[in-house]
């Protein structure tokens, strides 16, 4: 099954995070096809959004994702260079707790395709949350010709560790304001700021600006109202990717948007703060199996 999404958006776009065309087959970012059998194996320090990119890449599966705002110590790792010296207190730099994280499943002999991506997903949730890794998630999907796979948070553990219910800023309601020839760039920052101002927290362009024109005509995007993921599905469309992500960044204490987790010019959340929001030295990260 190929999911795609059939919205389309008239677009010559150089994208915020340097757009990658998705890309279907074998041994494609993390997921390895052999004999009717597929193998998803990452180690990230966001590993759910880096296996999402992965399954969205593979099998060319249109998914959206965002990341639990992060407010528990156990959840983050300190990347502070050991030879910065704090200026005041938590000067710091920090990314979520992450690691590895696979799955295997089921998929054609003849098209090395599954047939349904649902239980993957589910399973590969279920995975996450068994090795204890941040936030616990959920999903929404809506199948046929408008196909889509759209992961949200619905706890986080608070300062205390204690869970507690979090509302997805990404489901909040946009107006979205298309004017004639108008740049998407303009569109999407209207877009996030809406939804910062839901969340109480900045959300960004994770990436470098666009430098191209985005004249969309009566028949393409228009003017709506609609919820924020249904909106970013569409650019997403309308820049050739398969997978969006809205994250959050510790160290800054915002969202990162951008598409892609990892290659092609992506834009970590860490590199970005390191580059565009005021954050301490970081050392290199490493994963410990």
């Amino acid at each position: 099954m190929i999911f795609t999404h059939s919205r389309t958006i008239g677009a010559s776009i150089l994208v915020l995070f340097l757009a990658r065309a998705p890309v279907y087959g074998q041994g494609s970012a993390g997921v390895t096809v052999k004999a009717g059998a597929a193998v998803l194996q990452i180690s990230d320090e966001r590993p759910l959004a880096a296996a999402l990119d992965a399954l969205a890449r593979a099998f060319r599966w249109q998914i959206g994702f965002e990341e639990a705002r992060l407010r528990y110590a156990g959840d983050l790792i300190d990347m502070t260079s050991r030879h910065y010296v704090p200026r005041f207190k938590n000067d710091r730099a920090y990314d979520p707790r992450g690691g590895p994280l696979g799955i295997t499943f089921a998929v054609s002999p003849e098209t090395g395709e599954p047939g349904d991506p649902i239980p993957i997903v589910r399973k590969l949730l279920e995975e996450y949350h068994a090795r204890g890794y941040p936030g616990r998630y959920a999903f929404i999907s809506q199948p046929g010709p408008n196909a889509y796979i759209y992961v949200f948070p619905e706890a986080v553990a608070n300062e205390s560790s204690t869970f507690e219910r979090q509302e997805p800023l990404t489901k909040t309601k946009v107006t979205v304001a298309v004017a004639e020839n108008q740049q998407l760039i303009m569109v999407l920052q209207d877009v996030l700021t809406q939804l910062g101002r839901g969340s109480s927290s900045r959300v960004l362009l994770g990436g470098m600006a666009m430098n191209a024109m985005f004249q969309p005509s009566a028949s393409h995007l228009k003017s709506t109202t609609e919820e924020g993921f249904l909106f970013l599905n569409s650019t997403a469309l309308a820049m050739g990717q398969s997978f969006w992500q809205v994250l959050w960044n510790p160290t800054g204490k915002l969202y990162l948007f951008g598409y892609g987790h990892r290659g092609g010019g992506a834009t970590t959340p860490g590199a970005f703060a390191s580059r565009f929001v005021r954050s301490p030295p970081r050392r290199s990260w490493n994963v410990d199996g």
